[in-house]
């Protein structure tokens, strides 16, 4: 068995909902496309400044799954600075699939803008099999409507990054359809020990780990 005392300190970037896309929402007054890469590069910067083992993307990478909204233009530029930041840092970025990544908010994840980052060896796609950070630090990922996925050694530091709406409050009073965190994690007792997930959602559990978590789209 995992002895936590003994275990040492290991810096997580967590971050989710950056909802990348060429155009600028109407409200907003800056050019959004440069904010959102100059945002992205804080981030980046951010984690290999705390020497992050790793950084845990939460979904929704980016705001639409079409490539209308996303050009390749675009895509050049993020898999750019992506790549300049593993090949220079060697960490890498792990993440699921938010419903904004989905083509028709379905379990399609072909013929998508993440599926190319994917494709391009910039981000990795987390799902039922362990992902392992070290020995004893294994990583699992739930994309939007998928199933939680039952670690393989619950004697490890399990680590789920999900994307789902799970709050410890209602947001509005007639919202319909609540999970709450306290009911999730005793739906999942004893599986995993931390939690990233989307921006809607609270921190579940304290980790003995450290993690940076970074904000959402700007």
């Amino acid at each position: 068995m995992w002895n936590e005392s003994e275990r040492e300190a290991m810096n997580l970037c967590c971050t989710s909902d950056w909802h990348l896309r060429a155009s600028t929402p109407k409200n907003r007054i800056d050019n959004f496309p440069q904010t959102q890469s100059l945002k992205l590069s804080n981030l980046l910067n951010t984690a290999w400044k705390e020497n992050c083992l790793s950084i845990l993307m939460g979904g929704d990478v980016f705001d639409s799954s079409k490539l209308s909204s996303v050009p390749y233009s675009l895509l050049q530029m993020y898999i750019s600075i992506l790549k300049d930041f593993h090949s220079k840092t060697g960490i890498p970025i792990l993440g699921v699939f938010g419903q904004h990544d989905m083509r028709f908010h379905s379990q399609e994840f072909d013929d998508t803008p993440l599926q190319v980052l994917i494709a391009s060896g910039v981000f990795t796609k987390l799902d039922d099999t362990p992902y392992y950070l070290d020995e004893v630090t294994h990583v699992y990922g739930a994309s939007w409507d998928q199933e939680i996925p039952t670690p393989e050694d619950l004697s490890a530091y399990n680590i789920l990054v999900i994307h789902r709406l799970i709050v410890q409050s209602k947001l509005w009073e007639e919202q319909e359809d609540v999970q709450y965190g306290t009911d999730f994690l005793l739906k999942h007792p004893e599986q995993y020990r931390d939690w990233e997930t989307d921006r809607k959602s609270t921190r579940l559990n304290s980790s003995h780990s450290r993690a940076s978590r970074m904000p959402s789209s700007a």
